[in-house]
């Protein structure tokens, strides 16, 4: 049994609805409490594997309720929560724009504007949900706590947003702003604005099934990404300055290991788990996974930092209440103290079974060697 998220506690005591639909959660019947609490450390593989055995979740119901929650504000306009065809949906989205034509006046013109960009956001979401619910590749547990992005996170570091036009790496280190996540986030992809325009190079394809999704689901979610363990691909993220300058580390082979795909909400508690693929129908652990990251930072460390360090590129502090403006660029001494502090303690922690509290920031640094 693993321990409950605090973090997703401390953030329902501040929310009575998010509370209740939490409670609700928890009260699933079956193995849906199991499934909610391997959400950490991260076992979405379960997820996937049980999705489909288990006839006591109604998973067209928890999308029904994810979205009444996430989208509680738009209940008036007599929007469904359920699916709909083309053609209800169109009739759907005149009514939402004959309530807002006929109720908002000229001085809440910007209120017209937000409400038409949120039903637009909300039917995308919907379409996509519902229609990897019909094609049964939606979990149960589609909503994951924001919390565990450090899960997420640790176990497939190297992603590959599909909003590209997005500051993606800025936007996943806010959604856990300590320094220790960011250090750690940033090695695999480079900050927002620097980033080395890489594809994916695994045999794991994307199913037709999830490839469907995708435009409706960039639509709606303002991120949408592929989590990979491809770890040889911070080599071309991070490429050697010069031409003849030797390498110390030797890149290890592509790593064929299934992706994960997500979709982020600005300012949602969850994040949505919207499929995962392999190329073979062997599943590794998340724990083999995680020991893979760990160990590879632990090898080419000073190989990563001297890459890093070379590139010049500014480095992204979620903790500044002012990023955009100050410390965005630090002297490469101090820069190479702190991602020598930060690799040192995420081996050390995860020695100690405190990784994940670690990278959240509710331990204390160590002393690094």
């Amino acid at each position: 049994m693993v321990e409950t998220d605090e973090t997703a506690i401390a953030v329902a005591g501040e929310n009575t609805k998010l509370d209740e639909y939490l409670e609700s959660l928890l009260k699933q019947p079956g193995d849906s409490l199991q499934l909610l609490e391997e959400s950490r450390p991260f076992a979405f593989p379960g997820f996937v594997e049980r999705a489909r055995d288990d006839t006591q979740v109604n998973i067209h119901q928890e999308v029904e309720r994810f979205l009444r929650f996430q989208f509680a504000q738009l209940e008036p306009f007599g929007i469904a929560f359920s699916p709909l065809s083309p053609k209800e949906q169109r009739k759907e989205a005149a009514v939402v724009r004959k309530i807002v034509k006929s109720k908002y006046d000229s001085s809440l013109r910007d209120q017209r504007r937000v409400v038409l960009e949120e039903y637009e956001r909300f039917s995308n979401i919907r379409e996509t949900l519902y229609t990897l619910n019909t094609t049964g590749d939606l979990s149960p547990a589609f909503p994951v706590p924001i919390s565990c992005i450090s899960d997420l996170a640790v176990t497939a570091p190297v992603a590959f947003p599909l909003n590209r036009e997005k500051r993606f790496t800025n936007f996943v280190c806010d959604l856990n702003p300590t320094f220790p996540f960011a250090n750690f986030f940033q090695i695999f992809n480079p900050p927002s604005g620097f980033r080395r325009k890489t594809t994916m190079k695994g045999n794991e394809f994307i199913p037709p099934s999830l490839a469907q999704i995708l435009p409706a689901a960039k639509k709606g979610f303002d991120q949408v990404a592929i989590f990979t363990p491809y770890l040889n691909e911070v080599w071309e993220r991070w490429p050697l300055p010069k031409k003849g300058m030797a390498a110390n580390a030797v890149a290890p082979p592509v790593t064929e290991v299934d992706p994960f795909l997500f979709g982020f909400i600005s300012g949602s508690p969850f994040m949505i788990f919207l499929g995962r693929w392999a190329r073979t129908s062997i599943v590794p652990h998340t724990d083999e996974m995680i020991a893979e990251t760990i160990g590879f930072l632990q090898e080419h460390r000073s190989e990563l930092i001297n890459r890093i360090i070379t590139s010049a590129t500014p480095w992204y502090d979620p903790t500044n209440p002012h990023p955009e403006v100050n410390h965005w660029r630090r002297t490469r001494q101090l820069l190479t103290h702190d991602l020598r502090v930060t690799i040192t303690n995420m081996v050390n922690a995860s020695m100690s079974g405190k990784l994940l509290p670690y990278l959240r920031g509710v331990l204390p640094p160590s002393t690094p060697k």
